[in-house]
């Protein structure tokens, strides 16, 4: 955990990094408001263009929207917080702590570019989705099993609408399982290759398992363990998916750790705590078969 001097030394870094961030944005937006309320006056004084087609209803609908939208985004410049200061140095701080007092070797990369293949691996989601990835944590476990743990939106794009598919913290575990299994808030799987039966006893969450098999002990105890994280975390959804060498897991929380604007050294330790959890979920989702 921090100590008053750590977030002193912390947050100074930080907080500098935020208003860097935030006067360079008020230096590039405030002269293109300037310059575009200067042109739309400007216009007024054109004989004749305010009642003239199709400029009497262009200028009031389309100047109006712009004309909002950069009023709402000179205002965020003054007192909006960006969450990039966070990704880019807070957290990184934090899991180097983390490191630091449980001997680990976590490694912490922040807007990282990476290929689709979790994705389509997990079969959870689309397998069109394109990564956005925010915070990227990965590592090995006491057993040697590798793990992710993706803080990320999943993203459909045909260039007309954007459609989020996920907005949350997405795990990946190495790990061998027997079958194929997803527990689901919602949806069926998206996984290629894989067939299976909804399990219809289950009915206040979605099972599925792979053809011509059954539920075991450990697929139940999967099962069990989903919806408690989901009554724990307070999710708005959660899914679990058994690969044949991965487990993967994403949970959408109702609040995500992303910026930061009011930072102590008790929000610092909530964030530290946060993270540890994070790891925590990995530890019982790997010990699940021992039971």
């Amino acid at each position: 955990m921090f100590n008053v001097s750590e977030y002193e030394f912390i947050s100074k870094k930080y907080f500098d990094m935020v208003k860097t961030r935030s006067t360079k944005s008020k230096l590039i937006w405030t002269p293109i408001f300037i310059i575009y309320v200067g042109i739309m006056i400007g216009l007024l004084f054109i004989p004749d263009f305010i009642t003239s087609e199709p400029w009497k209803w262009l200028y009031p609908i389309y100047g109006g929207l712009i004309f909002i939208g950069l009023l709402i985004t000179i205002i965020w410049s003054y007192f909006g917080v960006s969450e990039k200061p966070a990704f880019n140095y807070l957290y990184k701080e934090v899991y180097a702590k983390i490191n630091l007092e449980n001997r680990s070797y976590y490694s912490y990369i922040p807007y990282e570019k990476i290929k689709n293949s979790f994705n389509k691996n997990g079969g959870i989601f689309s397998r069109y989705c394109r990564p956005e990835v925010k915070r990227h944590v990965s590592g090995t476990l006491r057993g040697g099993k590798h793990f992710d743990i993706y803080d990320l939106l999943l993203i459909t794009n045909n260039g007309k609408n954007r459609q989020v598919h996920f907005n949350g913290t997405y795990f990946v575990i190495e790990n061998h399982n027997p079958s194929l299994l997803q527990v689901r808030s919602k949806g069926r799987p998206h996984k290629k290759g894989g067939s299976y039966n909804k399990i219809e006893d289950i009915t206040d969450i979605k099972v599925y398992l792979e053809k011509e098999k059954m539920l075991s002990n450990t697929e139940l105890k999967y099962v069990q363990v989903v919806k408690q994280l989901k009554e724990k975390l307070d999710v708005k959804k959660i899914y679990l998916s058994l690969t044949e060498n991965e487990i993967h897991l994403a949970i959408e929380p109702i609040e995500k750790m992303r910026k930061q604007k009011n930072l102590s050294v008790d929000k610092l330790n909530e964030i530290y705590d946060y993270f540890v959890n994070e790891l925590n979920i990995i530890e019982e989702i790997v010990t699940i078969e021992a039971y």
